[in-house]
């Protein structure tokens, strides 16, 4: 199963959002598990830029600024190249295997897509759309 990292988070809400039961409810939630490792590691990469392009204090730690709506953010040394950076981590593809311990849990979440039942209209039936391509590369790998 192939994803982007700018995917991740929408697709597992999506499958969060589902009402599913018993052994797909399960099998759900051990792939939410596994996308969430890969949310977490998505995170790290992140923070990882950051401390690669925000300006820090004389210890390393990245200092913090007022952003214009009061938040807390950073000021970076290069934003376009961090920019850049971000872009394409994001668009990263992410992968999940199909092996023989998995194949159950991908066939059943699967099933549990397309066979939804849910009405989708306007940008959710285009982001159903795409959410349908992801789960249908997994009939490709689970008919192999």
């Amino acid at each position: 199963m192939k994803l982007y990292g700018y995917e991740l988070e929408p697709f597992m809400e999506f499958l969060y959002g589902l009402k599913l039961m018993d052994r797909q409810s399960r099998m759900r939630t051990r792939l939410l598990r596994l996308l969430g490792e890969r949310q977490h590691e998505l995170q790290q990469d992140y923070a990882d830029l950051l401390g690669h392009y925000a300006d820090k204090d004389a210890d390393g730690r990245i200092l913090e600024v007022e952003t214009e709506d009061g938040g807390k953010g950073c000021r970076l040394q290069d934003p376009a190249a961090f920019e850049q950076a971000y872009r394409e981590l994001l668009e990263e593809e992410l992968v999940i295997d199909a092996s023989a311990e998995r194949l159950a849990m991908l066939e059943s979440v699967r099933d549990a897509v397309l066979g939804c039942g849910i009405a989708f209209e306007g940008a959710a039936a285009v982001q159903y759309d795409r959410w349908a391509e992801i789960v249908e590369q997994l009939a490709d790998a689970c008919d192999q």
